[in-house]
């Protein structure tokens, strides 16, 4: 029977039980590595076939942009207007390049995650500066309720990085309100919240929004120059410094993501973290 069993037929299980006991729990086994095997043979069809759609679309502008300033009759204006358009896509697409890499470098233990004590205030004041820039030319607040020192174990320039995207998706996605950065402890842990007064997230995309490429609303996801990687970065990161992402969000009532990261023990030697530009976050 396993010999029969294909990429396309793993969704077969070998027949148990057996009638002999040595052999009914080596079929289990087998039938429990099937299911992981299956899951992980969809989970890279399902990627490679987004990942291929996400490649074809600034591939097929940058076609399009190229062809029409190759036009008979094109200005110099318009062939510059052209190329710029050409530049925005191919940085774009570099950027969905470099995240794909740290993705999967985050997921065969290939980044190197430091582990150290820091204060969680300093870096979430240097996140919520970046955002206070970022938002000037939309109707959105950013409120930072960020009194006292929390000291948490981790990497500080990794935790910046989950916090920007954090943050990022909330602004994109809030187009009016306010989107706010406070700090929380609970049990041993420090963590960062962000919240917005965005849309909110429909219970049934809750588990799916930490997927690569997954959007809510992919056309205006696109629209707003998101790849759908942000937060399965941010959750990747957290859960490499030992943390964890949770999420709380209501249709209609905004979202809240929490950052979790362990405590630092009292005597510790904290670390200030370096001042972050937006483009190194970026």
């Amino acid at each position: 029977a396993m010999r029969a069993i294909g990429p396309e037929e793993l969704d077969r299980r070998v027949e148990a039980p057996t009638g002999q006991i040595e052999v009914t729990e080596l079929a289990e086994t087998i039938n429990r590595m099937l299911e992981r095997v299956e899951r992980a043979h969809r989970a890279l069809e399902a990627f490679t076939g987004d990942a291929s759609h996400e490649l074809r679309t600034p591939i097929t502008h940058i076609r399009a942009q190229a062809q029409w300033a190759q036009d008979e009759g094109r200005t110099a204006a318009e062939m510059r207007e052209s190329l710029g358009a050409i530049e925005r896509e191919l940085e774009r697409t570099n950027k969905m390049v470099e995240d794909l890499l740290l993705i999967a470098r985050g997921e065969n233990g290939q980044l190197p995650v430091e582990r150290r004590p820091f204060d969680l205030k300093h870096v979430a004041t240097e996140v919520c500066d970046i955002g206070v820039a970022m938002s000037k030319s939309r109707e959105v607040k950013i409120s930072c309720v960020l009194e006292e020192s929390l000291h948490v174990i981790g990497d500080p320039d990794r935790t910046r990085h989950v916090l920007f995207n954090l943050l990022s998706n909330a602004v994109r996605y809030t187009s009016e309100g306010e989107v706010s950065i406070s700090l929380r402890r609970e049990d041993r842990m420090g963590g960062v919240e962000v919240r917005d007064t965005g849309p909110g997230i429909d219970p049934d995309h809750a588990e799916k929004i930490f997927d690569r490429f997954y959007r809510v609303e992919a056309s205006r996801s696109r629209a707003h120059g998101g790849a759908g990687l942000g937060l399965t970065i941010a959750r990747l990161l957290a859960e490499l410094q030992d943390g964890r992402i949770e999420v709380e969000s209501h249709p209609g009532a905004g979202s809240t993501f929490t950052l979790w990261l362990p405590g630092a023990n009292v005597g510790d030697e904290v670390h200030d973290s370096s001042t972050a530009t937006a483009a190194n976050l970026s």
